[in-house]
């Protein structure tokens, strides 16, 4: 695995680490990479639709999606202080 410093500047650059993309595992993808999951963002919400990703879930930050969480978690607290 040694080289001597003149063989090593006739690499190109594709084979220099710091020149290496992280891509996509299933599209190749470039841009919009997860590197946890080496998956571009349009499979990873993909899988994660649809319940192939184990431990991931969909959330969705919508104004009406946040009414409805109050209004559930304001309903609770009724039906726990009500003996």
């Amino acid at each position: 695995n040694y080289c001597r410093e003149e063989e090593f500047s006739t690499f190109t650059n594709e084979t220099q680490p710091w020149w290496r993309w992280n891509r996509c595992a299933l599209t190749s993808r470039q841009w919009g990479v997860i590197e946890q999951y080496r998956l571009g963002r349009i499979m990873w919400r993909r899988f994660a639709d649809y319940n192939q990703m184990s431990g991931v879930i969909r959330s969705t930050f919508d104004r009406y999606t946040r009414q409805n969480t109050e209004m559930m978690s304001r309903r609770r607290r009724i039906i726990r202080e009500d003996p």
